[in-house]
């Protein structure tokens, strides 16, 4: 997983870190339900060496984790997140949500005998910047 990535809800495990349960998660695709998106990852390392019962914590790292690594994620606030344009442009105010390929996407939008309709799907948040090509935006994430 890169920072970036939109991410859902797998089910939990057991931490080897403490009695508190984690979350185990996957890419979001559409239609998914949304929980946040990859801030980066972290490895779990033994707090001192001294310690007679071998303590762990967990240390931010740089870089993709790989498959079974810890993941932090963003649930509520800004990040940037990897979009696709494919669908059309993303405007700054955009309701967002994800796409075929994983990416974020605007929520689609049509006129029907007048009336405004946006299509019914889980969403991840808000755009705070415009984007006219598949990359990284500024996004207020806040899964609904």
């Amino acid at each position: 997983m890169q920072v970036g990535d939109i991410i859902t809800i797998q089910g939990m495990q057991v931490s080897d870190l403490s009695d508190t349960p984690l979350l185990k998660v996957s890419h979001a695709k559409d239609g998914q339900t949304v929980v946040g998106v990859v801030q980066g990852y972290a490895e779990s390392v033994i707090k001192d060496k001294n310690e007679p019962d071998g303590a762990k914590h967990l240390v931010l790292r740089d870089g993709a984790a790989k498959a079974g690594d810890y993941v932090t994620i963003v649930m509520h606030g800004m990040m940037e997140v990897n979009v696709s344009t494919s669908l059309g442009d993303i405007k700054s105010g955009d309701r967002l949500t994800v796409g075929v390929d994983g990416l974020a996407r605007a929520l689609q939008t049509r006129t029907i005998e007048g009336m405004q309709v946006s299509e019914s799907s889980p969403t991840l948040g808000i755009a705070l910047e415009d984007a006219s090509k598949d990359g990284k935006i500024w996004v207020f994430v806040n899964p609904q």
